[in-house]
């Protein structure tokens, strides 16, 4: 069923993202177009079942003034919303770094009941600042991820990364698809995300760089990124509430933006090219997203896909007209410093 899920929730992304491209403004529209996917709204209820993370509700640490003899026990109340989905958590880690977030060292947390999840972080030295952060994972590979720093390095140079960017969920194994059934310059192995005080960072990791695809046949690659601010459980809202990046670098040749975002403002969806930039560097895939899109302002808490890959099969597309692809699961993202200092 989660296969099946994972299908539905890409194409509805992929046909919101492509029926916005070509010029569809009203967003009843839109729906209705996703509607006439052949069997979607046969699975759209139990796929909004699985678009509820696991969340941090609680955090304790012991002793709260560590010395440089003592290793500290870390408790956390991490779980799925038992009234919004059945998905159960499954794997939690407390992460530290003692040299101000240039390395971080995992830690997997011990399960003692269906809320609470322990760790330990060994001693460190004498006046070590300790960063920490947690992650989780679900049943249905969705991820709860901290951001504990805020990125810098952009814009990117040669050979180097963005500092202060983290794994968010992956997509289904085999993380590698065959290339038969999803080419490499579309296979998503996961994401990476990071942010500072006016953007949101976004790279989805690819098998081979990210290619325009083809015009004759017209076969447009399109990437997306997304994310959610909050999901009652329709698929109105949904269209609603996303924040859309896409990257389509064939898409001028129909005279539309290769990189531009999509989102609501009233009943209409709203193209936009100034709030955000597309960056191909070390065949990597970048989207820097400004977090004012509109009249909204992303918080510091929001749901993301991280990538989501399909192509246009037509410049003047219906509903079915485009292929999809691949796609990661669903992170919620919090973002949110954590330290101690060691006496």
């Amino acid at each position: 069923m989660f296969r099946m899920v994972k299908k539905t929730v890409l194409a509805i992304l992929l046909t919101i993202t492509m029926m916005t491209m070509v010029g569809a403004q009203d967003i009843e529209e839109i729906i209705s177009g996703i509607q006439e996917i052949g069997g979607i709204m046969d699975v759209f209820k139990e796929m909004m079942a699985t678009l509820y993370p696991p969340e941090l509700h609680s955090v304790k640490i012991e002793p709260e003034e560590p010395t440089a003899n003592d290793e500290v026990t870390v408790t956390a109340e991490i779980y799925n919303d038992f009234d919004k989905t059945d998905l159960e958590t499954i794997e939690a880690y407390v992460v530290y770094s003692a040299d101000g977030g240039k390395t971080w060292n995992e830690e997997e947390m011990d399960q003692k009941d269906d809320k609470t999840w322990v760790g330990k972080i060994p001693p460190q030295e004498s006046g070590k600042e300790i960063m920490y952060y947690f992650k989780a994972k679900d049943s249905a590979g969705n991820v709860y991820l901290e951001l504990p720093c805020k990125v810098s390095g952009w814009p990117i140079e040669k050979d180097k990364e963005l500092s202060c960017m983290f794994d968010s969920a992956l997509d289904d194994e085999p993380y590698d698809d065959d290339p038969k059934k999803v080419p490499d310059d579309l296979d998503l192995l996961g994401a990476k995300i990071g942010y500072d005080d006016e953007y949101i960072y976004i790279n989805p990791i690819l098998q081979a760089e990210a290619s325009g695809g083809t015009t004759n046949p017209t076969n447009i690659h399109v990437y997306i990124s997304l994310i959610v601010q909050s999901v009652s459980g329709n698929v109105m809202d949904l269209a609603k509430e996303s924040y859309v990046a896409i990257y389509a670098p064939l898409a001028e040749v129909g005279n539309f933006e290769p990189c531009m975002t999509t989102y609501a403002k009233g009943t209409k969806a709203v193209t936009d090219t100034d709030s955000i930039e597309c960056k191909i560097e070390n065949k990597q895939l970048y989207f820097r997203l400004k977090r004012k899109f509109g009249d909204k302002k992303i918080g510091n808490s929001y749901k993301l896909v991280g990538g989501a890959t399909g192509a246009a099969l037509s410049l003047t597309m219906g509903p079915t007209s485009g292929t999809y692809y691949d796609y990661t699961h669903f992170t919620l993202i919090n973002e949110v410093s954590r330290s101690y200092k060691v006496k």
